[in-house]
This record gives C-alpha cells, sequence and structure tokens, in this order.
C-alpha cells in the first residue's frame, strides 16, 4: 500500500519502569527509520493522562502500533473507527532482543 503523509507523530508514555531503557531504545529506532525515509517527526512524550493519550491515539488515520497491549488496544480502536493499523512483530522482537543485550 501507498500512503501519502510526510508527517509522523510519536507517542509515547512511560508506565512500567522495567521497559524504560527498552522504550528509549525502541522510540530512537523508529524515529531515525522515519527520518531515513524522509518523514518530519513529531514527539509527543509523556504529555496528558493515559486516557487522553488513548483518545488522541485511536482517532489516528494511520496508527504504528508497538509490541503492548495498550497499544494493540489502541490498534482494534483505530480499526474500528476505519482507520489503519501498520504493525511489524518483526521488527518489535529485534528491537526487545537488541534490548536486551545491550
Amino acid at each position: 500500500a501507498t500512503y501519502h503523509f510526510s508527517k509522523m507523530q510519536l507517542q509515547q508514555r512511560y508506565y512500567i519502569k522495567k521497559f524504560l531503557k527498552f522504550n528509549d531504545v525502541y522510540l530512537h529506532a523508529v524515529e531515525a527509520f522515519l527520518k531515513e525515509n524522509g518523514f518530519r517527526v513529531l514527539r509527543r512524550i509523556n504529555c496528558g493522562l493515559p486516557d487522553e493519550d488513548f483518545i488522541f491515539m485511536a482517532n489516528a488515520d494511520i496508527f504504528v502500533q508497538g509490541g503492548g497491549s495498550y497499544s494493540e488496544s489502541i490498534g482494534k480502536m483505530v480499526k474500528m473507527n476505519g482507520g489503519t493499523v501498520l504493525y511489524n512483530r518483526t521488527f518489535i522482537k529485534n528491537q526487545y532482543e537488541r534490548w536486551k543485550l545491550s
């Protein structure tokens, strides 16, 4: 599929301290990938309440799903709202393995 957009917004909140380092590694990998592919990247990190974040992301036209259950729930809502969900299990698994080795 071809998508016609040039701006992406990264949304992240730190919920579980155990995964803090992984979240940073993952976020930087995603941001680098997007920038390398010509996207302008905006960051929305730890803004608002979790419910506000959920509503914000659930109304996205295109949502890039992460590996957790919160992201999975948002992905389901995006689909219910007629949006598109992009999800790459291999990318997420590779980032997790990279994090465990560091």
